[in-house]
């Protein structure tokens, strides 16, 4: 980074995407942070979505996932559009930390359906997805879900309903199947 700035090389998103996987393998997780707030302070880059994801996807590695849910939020605030790979990113992290309300605020945010998860309170219109998730992230979320409780069990058959009345929702029949136990 050094050199690149000594030859008059203007960093982009790319190399910050770049330099925060480097740190996340590094195991150097606040060096991540500190780098992104000093290279786009210092050139005047506004971060894009494949930044936060990186971002996101080092939180969740180091088991800090209510800091990744921050960087969306910040993410959201910024007016950098999430994408499919936040969402896979995000489901898989709060499925993995067993944190069911999470993961099904995050689907209701992706399809635009009420409840959606706080981090999009004011900007629900910037998280819903265009193109959707896919129907395995969906099905593998909702198992997630219900695995965690028996309660949370009714939370993934209610998120499943609501799922249902999704147009650009397919879920297989199958994934039906093993959630409803018919």
């Amino acid at each position: 980074m050094q050199e690149m700035e000594t030859s008059g090389v203007t960093p982009t998103n790319y190399t910050l995407s770049v330099l925060v996987k480097l740190c996340n393998r590094a195991r150097r997780l606040e060096s991540a942070f500190e780098l992104c707030q000093a290279v786009s302070e210092r050139h005047g880059i506004r971060l894009n979505i494949h930044v936060y994801n990186n971002l996101m996807f080092a939180c969740v590695g180091h088991a800090q996932l209510p800091r990744a849910l921050q960087v969306l939020k910040r993410a959201v605030a910024e007016k950098a559009r999430p994408d499919a790979r936040t969402y896979t990113i995000l489901l898989r992290g709060c499925v993995s930390a067993k944190q069911p309300d999470d993961a099904a605020g995050l689907i209701r945010a992706a399809f635009g359906l009420r409840g959606a998860h706080e981090a999009f309170a004011r900007a629900a219109h910037t998280a819903k997805l265009q193109a959707g998730l896919p129907s395995e992230l969906i099905a593998e979320t909702l198992e997630g879900i219900a695995r965690t409780s028996w309660e949370k069990r009714d939370l993934a058959m209610q998120l499943l309903r609501e799922l249902q009345s999704v147009p650009s929702v397919r879920l297989h029949s199958s994934i039906i199947q093993r959630l409803t136990g018919t």
